[in-house]
């Protein structure tokens, strides 16, 4: 829920907000302050000064960017460890996927269109479109099950060179 809190100078905005934090953390709740980098020590100090320091050692204050790092520590990957690949980084390891997968055996319905010189670019259109719609290797793999002969192989080909191309992206730490 949203509650704003309007005024003008010296009407006691500051003092409201600080009696519902004190409120909210005995209440039990989880209060986080959100502060300007450039403000966060003064304002860590007034926040003490004014609540004291059983309410203030329950209080989560951060800045933006600590705001963002805690979200991507807890939520996801840290986007910071890798970079995007570039478009002549992709046909590369695609290639390298494409050849790696051929070489094992693992293709059944695209192994003779793998040689092709077209066929690179093709399957990097195809990916692009997939990771739009959000799909992964898993999940293309599992969809294939359900399909019939001709297309579940064909599918199920596509799944196989996208998670090798995902498992050569990994390895070289990049995202695409």
């Amino acid at each position: 829920m949203l509650n704003c809190i309007l005024g003008g100078c010296g009407t006691g905005k500051s003092t409201r907000l600080m009696e519902r934090m004190v409120q909210d953390i005995a209440a039990g709740r989880t209060v986080l302050v959100l502060v300007p980098e450039q403000f966060s020590f003064e304002e860590e100090k007034r926040l003490y000064r004014a609540m004291g320091a059983q309410a203030f050692n329950r209080l989560q204050t951060c800045s933006f960017a600590t705001l963002s790092r805690s979200i991507f520590k807890e939520c996801g990957e840290n986007l910071r460890t890798a970079a995007y690949a570039g478009d002549q980084e992709k046909l590369v390891f695609l290639y390298q996927a494409v050849r790696s997968v051929a070489a094992r055996g693992d293709l059944q319905a695209l192994q003779r269109r793998s040689d092709s010189a077209d066929f690179i670019d093709r399957m990097l259109s195809l990916i692009v479109k997939l990771r739009k719609a959000g799909v992964t290797s898993e999940k293309l793999h599992d969809a294939a099950a359900a399909l019939p002969d001709r297309l579940r192989e064909k599918t199920a080909d596509i799944a196989v060179i996208l998670l090798e191309y995902e498992r050569i992206l990994r390895e070289h730490n990049l995202y695409d």
